[in-house]
């Protein structure tokens, strides 16, 4: 009875912020954006903004949890329900404890979410806000230059500049792979898709021999028919930020700018952050929890001021991390977990002083 109690006060709040925090972030872009919107037909704002919800409730969800939480437990603290329940025998831990199974289940779902939805969310909002004649929408393309791309499990291609739209490489590396390591090594000044097959001009193609020596031969012409197996469709790979890619893509790329002797730090990073970015939901709620218990003595004014102090102070934290992780100042590891790590320690001392009280 109780759990169903609780469970009911804290989704009805809980959804009631969300929507509030819903409508008024989308009203806020939609003003920020509105000349944008003007040159746009209404379906393409419309996609926009359904492909945006999902970063939003990603984005507020801490927050959401952390007024949800405080809302509820610091009601219940101040008309004296805590104290009762805890003179009948039960512990905070005990009487929050479907909260922090909930906190759990968030924090599932948002990692599936940063898996599953967010990154075909994101990389379809980016599109439809960069119409092709705007000067981002250039930025965005002109990305596809100075990148490596990994199409193969055994083949790393690097190009200085690759068009989509006239099938042509320039100043083109590919290596071939097996499992001593490089095999061969092509280096060209084009690569162009010519009758179904790629063909290399000006270049020279090495081959590297088990005992280490290497084999090289100049060429003006070379087709890698029988030699690669990708198309040009395969090279069309406009993700270019971590929020437009999940942890299986990150790693692909991350593996492919190792083999072209790239720096993969921000790119580590990002991908530890994606699973490191979900705990937040349990650490704020546990926040919450410990702060709203004593809202009969300091009030809730007091507890909101001071979990939104500390919520915001993760948020900072989590951008020193990952600076930290990108810069190499921490392994990428220790960078995606740096505010985690802080935030846990303040929610578990927190905790364990609101026990005791």
């Amino acid at each position: 009875m109780f759990t169903r109690y609780l469970l009911r006060r804290f989704f009805r709040l809980f959804f009631l912020v969300l929507f509030s925090t819903l409508f008024v972030y989308v009203l806020l872009d939609f003003v920020g954006n509105i000349r944008v919107w003007l040159l746009r037909e209404p379906k393409d704002v419309a996609e926009y903004y359904l492909n945006f919800i999902p970063n939003i409730v990603y984005l507020v969800m801490p927050v959401n949890l952390l007024l949800a939480v405080v809302g509820v437990v610091g009601s219940m603290a101040r008309h004296l329900e805590i104290t009762s329940m805890k003179t009948a025998g039960r512990s905070v831990l005990r009487i929050t404890a479907p909260l922090l199974v909930v906190s759990v289940l968030i924090a599932g779902a948002m990692f599936w979410a940063n898996e599953e939805i967010l990154p075909d969310a994101n990389h379809r909002r980016l599109e439809l806000a960069q119409p092709p004649t705007d000067q981002s929408s250039k930025i965005r393309r002109e990305k596809q230059k100075n990148r490596a791309v990994v199409v193969g499990e055994n083949v790393t291609y690097y190009f200085r500049n690759y068009s989509s739209r006239t099938q042509r490489a320039r100043d083109a590396v590919i290596l071939r792979f097996d499992s001593l390591g490089v095999r061969d090594r092509y280096d060209a000044a084009s690569m162009d898709w010519n009758d179904s097959v790629w063909l290399l001009s000006n270049g020279f193609h090495r081959t590297f021999l088990p005992n280490g020596e290497s084999v090289g031969v100049p060429f003006k012409s070379l087709s890698l028919e029988g030699v690669v197996s990708e198309k040009p469709n395969d090279f069309i790979d406009d993700r270019y930020s971590p929020d437009e890619m999940n942890r299986a893509m990150l790693l692909k790329k991350i593996n492919s700018q190792r083999r072209s002797g790239e720096d993969t730090r921000a790119l580590e990073t990002q991908y530890h952050f994606k699973l490191a970015g979900s705990v937040v939901a349990i650490l704020i709620t546990i926040i919450g929890i410990a702060l709203a218990h004593g809202a009969i003595r300091g009030g809730l004014p007091r507890v909101f001021g001071l979990g939104l102090l500390l919520t915001f102070s993760y948020y900072i934290l989590l951008r020193i991390g990952l600076v930290l992780g990108e810069t190499g100042v921490l392994p990428p590891l220790g960078g995606a977990w740096f505010g985690n790590a802080i935030v846990g320690s303040v929610a578990l001392f927190l905790l364990i002083r609101s026990v005791r009280l």
